[in-house]
């Protein structure tokens, strides 16, 4: 049998032995497999959290859709003469007017609400656009000679 002989500094005081690598290299991958186990771990509470975020943010588009829809119809109707529904035509321009990338001015804010319906605004606008372009296209047909058109020439 051999005797473990301990090491001992010059002054006598007892010197420990350095760790063998393998004891480091062994605490390396205790620590690496702790790492892996807490990141494996997170893995599904982060999606968990990902995936409830963008849950919520299309649910919240959604009610932002109903509530512009809404306003609108509360803004298609025609103001009254008693003008009992102002407040209600107000909340319907603070909707649109929050929703929208475009603010409306104080004047078309005014209008809006003592005066005009949305809905007829829009489409007076419409049809006055659709008659341009239709007067447009007859002007543009008749400048055209059509026989040149169905009959190619002897030049091609």
């Amino acid at each position: 049998m051999t005797e473990r002989q301990d090491l001992v500094a010059p002054d006598g005081s007892p010197l420990s032995a350095p760790a063998p690598a393998r004891d480091i290299w062994g605490k390396f991958m205790s620590v690496a497999a702790m790492v892996g186990s807490v990141a494996a771990a997170s893995v599904p509470i982060v999606a968990t959290y990902i995936g409830s975020s963008y849950t919520q943010a299309i649910k919240q588009g959604e009610r932002e859709t109903q509530y512009v829809q809404i306003a609108v119809d509360v803004l298609s109707q025609p103001p009254s003469e008693s003008r009992r529904e102002a407040p209600l035509r107000e909340w319907g321009v603070e909707v649109l007017d929050r929703y929208s990338e475009v603010k409306l001015t104080p004047d078309q804010r005014r209008l809006l609400i003592q005066d005009v319906p949305l809905i007829s605004s829009i489409s007076e606008r419409t049809d006055k656009t659709i008659s341009r372009i239709e007067a447009s296209l007859k002007e543009r047909a008749s400048s055209l000679d059509l026989r040149e058109i169905a009959e190619p020439s002897d030049e091609d």
